[in-house]
């Protein structure tokens, strides 16, 4: 399941991690934390009553949703930009409702875990998936493992500082997609989507054009200092703004190609799976939890 700022989306997966159905939540317009879960309770119950008919036993539920976390406590803390969450125990709420074992993991995370079980991250033993969404961060796989730190904060891209203007401010503040649609709504645009954004980009609009390369600037800058603490093989680029394609990535490998050290042949290429990576994940995540605890 995919816990977004404005929709969720589920999916049943099996233990082949085949996508067996999959439901569109309806957009919840960033209600609390009590409309989400009801929207969440709604989202599973239709996948449970599907799962039933097919005579489908659901072993686990595994949640992507933006961090910071608690993932072992199953508690989500307070993510930016995420109206009314704050240390919500969303694990044990879940868990509570339908019986059976719930993980909960930070989103960028999971989407790393599905590219590389699922996407083009197969045979890539260290790389980095950017999720570009409201918040940016980053999920890490190292040797072919999802590193995960001591304090659920590793990849937090989204909080790298970037002066702008006199002051500080955090990579997602200047870059994220509220902004993005907000700076081309300030310069007479009027759109009300990223898909509407993709579409200028395709007519050439130079004002567009401009907005979207100056923010993919900045996105560029933080894979270039991620690189250097890391060095992975690939860099993936996933999230919503994916949609908008060549005009974000071109800039953002140009600032890496001219300011990375030495010689380093990094990949910088979008997800194979972006749009159901935080779904696909957290059921991957799920399992990998579900198979370590199970007693044979």
């Amino acid at each position: 399941m995919h816990i977004g700022r404005e929709r969720l989306e589920t999916l049943l997966m099996d233990a082949r991690m085949n996508i067996i159905t999959h439901k569109r939540g309806e957009d919840y317009n960033k209600c609390g934390p009590e409309g989400v879960i009801d929207s969440l309770f709604s989202n599973i119950n239709t996948i449970m009553k599907y799962a039933k008919r097919k005579e489908i036993d659901v072993g686990a539920i595994g949640i992507g949703i933006p961090g910071p976390l608690d993932a072992q406590a199953g508690i989500v803390k307070q993510p930016p930009k995420f109206k009314g969450w704050k240390d919500v125990p969303l694990g044990s709420i879940v868990q509570k409702e339908y019986g059976i074992p719930v993980w909960i993991e930070n989103d960028a995370n999971v989407c790393a875990l599905a590219e590389k079980w699922l996407g083009s991250g197969r045979n890539i033993h260290n790389f980095i998936y950017i999720l570009l969404n409201e918040g940016i961060g980053a999920g890490v796989i190292i040797n072919d493992e999802l590193y995960q730190g001591t304090y659920d904060f590793v990849g937090e891209i989204g909080h790298f500082l970037c002066y702008e203007q006199g002051q500080f401010k955090y990579l997602e503040d200047i870059a994220g997609v509220d902004v993005l649609l907000h700076l081309t709504n300030s310069q007479g645009l009027r759109v009300k989507s990223l898909k509407e954004i993709a579409e200028l980009l395709q007519q050439d609009n130079q004002v567009a054009n401009s907005i979207v390369k100056n923010l993919a600037t900045w996105v560029g800058s933080a894979i270039v200092n991620a690189i250097h603490m890391i060095g992975p093989q690939t860099v993936f680029i996933g999230g919503e703004m994916a949609v908008l394609g060549e005009p974000l990535i071109r800039p953002i490998r140009e600032i890496i190609s001219h300011y990375l050290f030495g010689e380093q042949a990094v990949n910088i290429r979008f997800s194979s799976i972006s749009s159901k990576a935080v779904q696909s994940g957290a059921g991957i995540y799920a399992m990998i939890q579900w198979l370590e605890k199970k007693e044979y």
